[in-house]
This record gives structure tokens, C-alpha cells and sequence, in this order.
């Protein structure tokens, strides 16, 4: 984090409960967690959002700045962090179920919330 000046370390946890877990205890100064998984712990009051790290604010928190207007100074403006999730199956799962799943999902994405996302 040269362009930032923070003195900071990595700690890898293995998925965003483990590092959930560690943030709650105060083990960890911060986290960097798909926010919708957190949403209860913030609109609770027990994480502080600091920033999202996509290019505008989110919908889900639009008092959070997004990571640019966070940092400042014109640091990571044009950074983009991408959070990737899949809707996963067996590969055995019958083709039926697998189109079904396929058709329910394509109806549900189009809402406002993940048009923006």
C-alpha cells in the first residue's frame, strides 16, 4: 500500500465467516468481504462500513463512499474490484433441473439492485 502509505499486513482467512468472525472479535483492523453477506452486522451497527470498492456507491448503502472518494487524493479512482459469484450444480444434475435453474435465475437478475450492481 505504497500509494496510500498505510503500514499494513495480509492475513488470509478462508472464505468472508472466518474473516467475519475475526473482525467482530477486533483480531483484524479490517476486512474486505462481499458487503451483501454483512449487511446484517452493518445496518446493526456492529461493522463500520469504510467503502465499497466499486467505481460509484452502491444502492444498498449509498451513505458509504465508494473506495475512490474513501481514499482521497485521486488514489484508486481508477481502481475496480470485482467480486465474482456463480450460481453453481453438479455436473450430474439433470439437464431439466439444470434449465429450470437456469430460467428461474435469468428471471431474478434484471431488478434494479443487480442492474447496478
Amino acid at each position: 500500500m505504497r500509494k496510500t502509505g498505510l503500514d499494513m499486513a495480509h492475513v488470509p482467512c478462508k472464505s468472508a465467516g472466518p474473516a467475519t468472525v475475526e473482525l467482530l472479535g477486533g483480531k483484524i483492523a479490517f476486512a474486505l468481504v462481499v458487503t451483501p453477506r454483512l449487511l446484517p452486522q452493518i445496518t446493526a451497527g456492529e461493522i463500520h462500513a469504510l467503502a465499497v470498492t466499486q467505481p460509484r456507491r452502491s444502492p444498498l448503502l449509498a451513505q458509504v463512499p465508494a473506495i475512490g472518494e474513501a481514499v482521497g487524493l485521486g488514489l484508486m479512482q481508477d481502481v475496480v474490484f470485482v467480486a465474482w459469484q456463480g450460481m453453481l450444480t453438479p455436473a450430474k444434475a439433470p439437464a431439466e433441473a439444470v434449465e429450470r435453474l437456469q430460467k428461474s435465475a435469468a428471471a431474478g437478475w434484471p431488478s434494479p439492485l443487480c442492474a447496478s450492481a
